[in-house]
């Protein structure tokens, strides 16, 4: 299984992406793949693949990179191929071999239990087939990342990356 985590800033070290890598690889039975966007690759391990930010993409900030996740060809993968996005930083305590074999119509996502004001879609986890929901980065601009922030409707400098991914994804999250 293919999962996609961002490591960009300074926010979290390459040890939180290499452990990371070690519990998903701990608590699955399956091939586990970690891609890592990132702007910075330095003491990332040698076995987790490295996606770099594009340049392109400059003006997007801090968690709003992982829209990039939803490019129909993301990294040349296949279309209709199943990938997890998770947040680096998240915390695997059991084995995850559910979450891979999950059958998903459209579109799985971990829930807020926290705070619905601001959505349900948590940022943790999401789980979707490469080219399935591409308009989420198709047609984010940085008026999007601006919107959720100056509206308030997510609290800056983080947050807010899965509120836009709910809007967009609508009434398919599972």
């Amino acid at each position: 299984m293919k999962f996609l985590c961002l490591k960009v800033g300074e926010k979290y070290s390459s040890d939180v992406v290499n452990n990371l890598y070690y519990n998903l690889c701990k608590f699955s039975t399956h091939d586990i793949q970690l891609y890592c966007l990132t702007d910075d690759d330095k003491n990332i391990n040698k076995n987790i693949n490295i996606v770099y930010i594009n340049k392109k993409d400059h003006w997007k900030k801090r968690q709003w990179h992982k829209t990039t996740f939803f490019r129909e060809n993301f990294n040349n993968f296949k279309k209709g191929e199943e990938v997890i996005v998770c947040d680096i930083d998240i915390e695997i305590l059991q084995n995850i071999d559910d979450i891979i074999e999950y059958k998903f119509k459209y579109f799985i996502g971990s829930r807020r239990w926290w705070n619905l004001s601001h959505g349900q879609l948590s940022g943790t986890l999401y789980k979707f087939r490469i080219g399935d929901f591409s308009w989420i980065d198709d047609l984010f601009c940085p008026y999007w990342e601006e919107y959720w922030v100056t509206n308030r409707l997510v609290l800056p400098p983080v947050n807010g990356e899965q509120k836009y991914v709910e809007y967009m994804v609508g009434n398919k999250i599972e």
